[in-house]
């Protein structure tokens, strides 16, 4: 009965001494990660650990940020994406929206509420002008899978998207049925998205790689470093 409390009391020991340690570590550097409590910690030794901002928790061992796939104790992780990483072909994951210069990758899903803002800003007529959107449709529902496929499938991907993302009908240029469709790319966009660990949406990702999740305050923030 007494030892579980004997590896909790030595587990929690050792612990301390290790932050203790790591705090009082001259030469130390510690710099903030891009995730909510965790700070990281390179050593004057050049060891790095990650510790918790409360100071409470020391982790070691290696970390990699899925949207590079950069070891985060060689390069700090920032907020860019990697889309060409393990061989991912844009094109064919993703529907092509707008015809403008300036290109912006878009993840957005049927279940996702934010995404819907997000497309209302996309598929205005200046925001087509100006860019060519590459957007990729995740979901996570049989229904959301549905919808995705009747809007990869049309003919015209900006009618089906406001028809089905925003307006939650039926489009008009939606392919008749028993007509072929090759959903591969669909399917793949799907496992590119569990490669890069995508799990927040919208994600936006500006031509200069710089990712925003969420709602920007314009399009044209997207990317550049401004106020979001």
């Amino acid at each position: 009965m007494g030892t579980p409390r004997r590896y909790a009391a030595l587990i929690v020991g050792t612990t301390l001494c290790l932050a203790a340690g790591v705090a009082a570590a001259g030469g130390s550097r510690v710099e903030p990660l891009p995730i909510t409590g965790l700070m990281r910690v390179s050593l004057a030794d050049g060891s790095v650990v990650y510790m918790s901002t409360d100071r409470r928790f020391v982790f070691r061992g290696e970390m990699t940020d899925l949207w590079t796939g950069v070891d985060a104790a060689i390069e700090l992780p920032s907020g860019r994406v990697d889309l060409d990483r393990n061989g991912v072909d844009l094109e064919r994951i993703s529907l092509r929206v707008g015809r403008g210069a300036r290109p912006m990758t878009v993840f957005v899903a049927p279940e996702c509420e934010q995404c819907r803002a997000v497309l209302s800003m996309m598929l205005e007529p200046k925001a087509l002008k100006d860019y060519t959107f590459r957007v990729v449709l995740l979901d996570s529902t049989p229904r959301g899978a549905n919808a995705n496929a009747v809007v990869w499938c049309a003919k015209d991907p900006v009618e089906a998207l406001r028809a089905v993302y925003l307006e939650g009908r039926q489009p008009a240029s939606a392919a008749k049925a028993g007509t072929p469709c090759d959903q591969f790319g669909l399917e793949q966009g799907r496992a590119a998205a569990r490669l890069f660990g995508i799990a927040q949406l919208p994600l936006l990702v500006g031509a200069d790689g710089m990712g925003h999740v969420g709602v920007p305050a314009t399009l044209a923030s997207v990317g550049t470093g401004e106020r979001r």
